[in-house]
């Protein structure tokens, strides 16, 4: 609670807008900036030297996520906003994206292992199969 003859103002947070990505820079390659949007809960923007993405937070049976949507500016600020909200009613129906990224990163895993067996296979019936 503040004093009553405090001379704090709280300050709105401005929304993020096209003009604001487009502007902002970062001085140093180690350097990061992160905004919230205020108007689409969850939703920030991650500016480095090198890119500019948006990202969602959410939580999901108490756990705290993050979620990649994608880069500015193949993905627009509006696109942004739609994804994020589409993803908030999924993760509200009980779908955890986080959890479904690293069930499709172990698939991916078998099946390079899988390709690589076979690969070994297949070159070693040639060198005792073929001339």
């Amino acid at each position: 609670m503040r004093p009553k003859n405090s001379s704090f103002t709280a300050l709105k947070k401005p929304p993020l807008t096209d003009l604001l990505l487009r502007k902002t820079k970062v001085d140093k390659p180690a350097q990061r900036l992160e905004f919230n949007d205020p108007t689409c809960r969850g939703l920030y923007v991650r500016i480095t030297a090198a890119s500019t993405k948006f990202g969602m937070r959410y939580r999901f049976q108490g756990k705290e996520y993050r979620t990649q949507l994608g880069e500015y500016p193949n993905l627009s600020l509006k696109d942004a906003r739609d994804a994020a909200d589409r993803l908030r009613i999924q993760i509200q129906d009980g779908y955890n994206p986080a959890e479904e990224k690293k069930n499709e990163e172990a698939r991916q895993r078998k099946l390079q292992k899988q390709f690589t067996m076979l690969k070994d296979v297949v070159e070693r019936f040639k060198e005792h199969h073929l001339p």
